[in-house]
């Protein structure tokens, strides 16, 4: 149970960062959050909306199969690779 409130918990906090309106402490969050773990899911699945919303297809291509190789169930990843 431990995981999936972390991911929740980080899923919020960047949902927060990033209504709040505060895109360099968004996009800090999520690379401090790679660097920490190259696997946290929900900081890949956000560092892949981010470069599908910038256009950077390939790079979000690239963070959501990450994401699938060890969640492959994951319907967000998924949904970006669609």
């Amino acid at each position: 149970a431990g995981d999936l409130e972390d991911r929740a918990a980080e899923r919020l906090l960047f949902r927060y960062l990033r209504a709040a309106g505060s895109e360099a402490e968004w996009k800090n969050a999520i690379h401090r959050a790679i660097e920490r773990n190259a696997e946290n899911v929900e900081a890949r699945l956000e560092r892949a909306k981010m470069h599908a919303a910038a256009g950077r297809w390939s790079d979000a291509r690239h963070d959501a199969e990450a994401v699938l190789r060890n969640h492959p169930k994951e319907a967000d990843a998924h949904f970006l690779l669609a």
